[in-house]
């Protein structure tokens, strides 16, 4: 019976035992509703594998990969003596799934909890300190599979987008139900062919512009996101990035998502809301901590810094992770 159960084991992660594991960071893998999913463990400097360690879970902004700023944020918070899982989602970087590039918020959830359950699973991870870090869209999914799943015992998140339907119907310039009719039918199109149809990767979500002379019709906030994704060079990240693609079957369920009203269900368990100093998504942590149940929600605004800026500006994200370092610190210990 215990060597059927390490054989299922295998099939489903590779645990990666603490005698494998080294300091820094561990390429790894779990399987999440059948698809493999890679991820990297990143591990203390001075990690030693007979300790226990509070351990993070860390969730992509929208079509982002384990190499972009949640590996950004894993790298730091790791020297603060966390273990810290970044991880490519279903249909995303080095991760199994189709249609390739799927931006299904219930999806990602699901993940995030099989990635809970992956982590659980190590012998150097405290199971009794687990928490889950969310950027961008990636803190309503993290906010949303802890509302969920009281093996979480703390959420944070970063230039956090919460109410998805909100935030669509007031910024696009394309009709709500034109998005969701392009979804349909594209839902359609796979059903009746097989063949998956593919937007711009913020379909509906700012004017898309294919050159740089083109900027001058986004506003600064796309600016920044399309120079940091697809336009500002190779900084050693997996391709295809986010900027690219997006499956057109999955937008009505980008939107589907309002988590404010889910967060009553954290009960009292925290959670930090990291919102950048201007407003361009910082009015959306301001809402979710409203709906944060008495004395539970936190607030912390890292000034002059733009939604962008707390994805991989060092001098802002340095001090986010000094906020997440003594929320986690308090919430966890």
């Amino acid at each position: 019976m215990e060597r059927q159960s390490q054989d299922y084991a295998a099939k489903h992660f590779e645990l990666k035992y603490t005698d494998r594991l080294v300091p820094g960071k561990n390429p790894v893998w779990f399987t999440s509703q059948g698809c493999r999913l890679e991820g990297n463990l990143f591990t203390p400097s001075q990690f030693d594998p007979s300790r226990r360690y509070p351990t993070l879970i860390t969730s992509n902004p929208a079509g982002a990969v384990k190499e972009h700023s949640a590996g950004f944020y894993s790298e730091k918070l790791r020297e603060h003596g966390f273990i810290v899982l970044a991880f490519d989602n279903r249909s995303w970087g080095e991760s199994e799934g189709f249609p390739r590039y799927t931006e299904d918020p219930f999806l990602k959830v699901e993940d995030n909890k099989n990635a809970t359950t992956f982590v659980s699973c190590l012998d150097c991870v405290d199971t009794s300190r687990l928490a889950i870090l969310g950027i961008c869209s990636g803190a309503g999914y993290a906010a949303y599979t802890a509302c969920f799943d009281l093996r979480l015992r703390a959420v944070a998140t970063v230039a956090g987008i919460f109410d998805f339907a909100g935030w669509i119907t007031s910024a696009s310039d394309i009709s709500f139900d034109e998005m969701l009719l392009r979804s349909a039918n594209a839902r359609k199109t796979y059903y009746q062919t097989g063949k998956a149809e593919y937007v711009d990767g913020w379909y509906g979500e700012t004017p898309y512009a294919a050159s740089r002379a083109g900027w001058g019709s986004r506003n600064q906030l796309w600016n920044e996101l399309s120079q940091y994704y697809r336009e500002d060079g190779d900084r050693g990240w997996y391709k295809p990035t986010a900027g690219d693609h997006r499956s057109a079957q999955c937008i009505d369920n980008r939107y589907m998502m309002n988590v404010n009203p889910m967060l009553k269900y954290l009960g009292e368990r925290p959670m930090l809301a990291i919102r950048e100093g201007l407003n361009f998504t910082g009015p959306m942590s301001d809402e979710a901590i409203r709906h944060m149940n008495p004395g539970k929600g936190e607030l912390f605004a890292v000034s002059g810094a733009s939604h962008t800026d707390l994805y991989h500006v060092e001098t802002h994200v340095d001090k986010a992770v000094a906020k997440l370092v003594e929320f986690f610190g308090r919430t966890l210990a």
